[in-house]
């Protein structure tokens, strides 16, 4: 494997032929990260280095490099960052704003007015363009009070199972922005090849399958501008759980999908983890691949999943590669819960 590090204009500077270990976090519904240690002769590349590029995987930044030494005596470079993604947080929403369209019409109207076509000139960023139009999402709206606009379009396309990414191109040095979604590969489905994933076919080791509806809710009521209130109930005759939001707005529309937006970080959370085992069937990013719907077959529980593939650890060292899937949405991280609870 080699690592490519460039400058801000993605001029290479060199490459990375040898480490200890590499940590490629993959992720569907957040940026995704990286972790890697390697000798101290890189740490002066490394330092003046912008960007981390893996060849026929995701381009990064490099956002830390420390040089350390141990009780023995050996020292170790270590550089950390996220994935390209992260630069969609360097733009916030000044105020309050309301987007309507599709979810991927909404996205890429956010994108374009913040990093490609912006009124000030200097919140430009270069390279970047619109790839692209896939078509996806519903009718919908998006509210943005002094937010940033990357984890924003995230939360918003989660509600349709969707996520976006920038793809670099090595050749071209140009960035293209596309919302999309991963393929189905479920057994009830016979448009692409099944993923199905078990420990009765021994490609799964080290199971763990958790369920949570404590913080779950399926109704919430949105108090809009002038105590306008508007209900949105997903109970479908189940008992109820009630929730409040506020909005600055007072039409009954906006109000609506503003109550389905906080529904989604109010749901059951089910996930299901285990170390993947290749086979010739089930190749990693051929058969099977960050974001796709596949079928989870649990004996020991007697369950029986179709469930997204949400986050891919790869991790490198001693000469081998492990591959860890996350399927399904995993609890919320403290800075989460902060954010939602303050968007309510």
């Amino acid at each position: 494997m080699e690592l490519i590090v460039m400058d801000k204009d993605f001029t290479e500077l060199g490459t990375i032929e040898l480490f200890s270990s590499l940590q490629w976090n993959r992720k569907y519904y957040e940026c995704g990260d990286y972790e890697l240690h390697c000798s101290t002769d890189y740490f002066e590349l490394l330092d003046s280095g912008t960007y981390l590029f893996r060849s026929g995987y995701e381009l990064a930044l490099i956002d830390s490099v420390d040089l350390s030494r141990s009780s023995t005596n050996e020292s170790t470079t270590k550089v950390t960052g996220k994935f390209i993604e992260s630069i969609l947080n360097d733009r916030v929403c000044p105020g309050t704003k309301t987007y309507t369209g599709t979810h991927e019409a909404i996205a890429r109207q956010c994108i374009d007015e913040y990093f490609i076509s912006p009124t000030d000139t200097d919140r430009k960023f270069n390279y970047l363009s619109l790839g692209a139009d896939g078509g996806y999402g519903t009718d919908t709206t998006l509210e943005l009070k002094n937010d940033e606009i990357g984890d924003s379009v995230y939360t918003l396309l989660e509600e349709q199972e969707l996520s976006q990414q920038i793809d670099y191109d090595y050749q071209t040095n140009t960035l293209k922005y596309q919302v999309w979604k991963g393929t189905d590969r479920t057994d009830d489905q016979d448009a692409n090849t099944w993923a199905v994933f078990s420990d009765e076919f021994e490609n799964i080791t080290d199971t763990e399958y958790s369920k949570n509806i404590s913080d779950y809710k399926n109704v919430a009521y949105v108090i809009g501008k002038n105590n306008v209130v508007c209900e949105v109930d997903q109970s479908n005759g189940e008992r109820r759980r009630e929730m409040t939001v506020t909005s600055t707005e007072s039409d009954t529309a906006v109000l609506k999908s503003k109550g389905e937006q906080a529904l989604t970080k109010y749901k059951t959370i089910e996930v299901f983890n285990g170390k993947i085992i290749n086979s010739d069937n089930l190749v990693y990013r051929t058969g099977w691949d960050l974001g796709d719907l596949v079928t989870v077959i649990n004996k020991q529980v007697n369950k029986i999943l179709n469930i997204r593939i949400t986050e891919i650890k790869e991790v490198f060292e001693d000469g081998e590669m492990k591959i860890t899937p996350k399927f399904g949405s995993d609890y919320l991280s403290i800075s989460n819960f902060i954010k939602r609870e303050a968007g309510k």
